[in-house]
């Protein structure tokens, strides 16, 4: 147990100075699943400030951006209309295994859990 508990704490430690510097970090390499009535979202960020995601199976693609203390999205596939904005939402450093609530687009709110790996 006490080999459990010192491996958990060694993981936290090491994770704190990637937080700090980058609070995108504890998700490359793995998966942002959202769920809510309207369906359910697998999302992966890369460090090379490019994303893709389904949503209900559907595929998306595109760049995201640190702005301030939110991360914005541009959608590139399918293509977003011409002069639609960057969809930004609150962004928050988190570990596998987080699980929160987080507006949507439309207003809505999703439950959103960090799992490790690509789902």
């Amino acid at each position: 147990m006490v080999r459990v508990i010192l491996a958990a704490a060694a993981v936290v430690a090491s994770t704190m100075p990637a937080l700090a510097a980058d609070p995108m970090a504890n998700y490359y390499g793995n998966t942002l699943v959202g769920k809510s009535e309207r369906g359910e979202m697998h999302m992966w960020y890369k460090a090379d400030n490019t994303y893709t995601s389904t949503f209900n199976d559907r595929p998306s693609a595109g760049t995201w951006a640190a702005e301030g203390d939110k991360v914005c999205l541009t959608q590139t596939v399918p293509p977003a209309p011409a002069g639609t904005p960057p969809r930004c939402f609150p962004m928050a450093a988190h570990i596998v295994g987080d699980t929160w609530t987080a507006p949507t687009q439309n207003g809505d709110t999703m439950s959103m859990t960090l799992v490790a790996g690509h789902q």
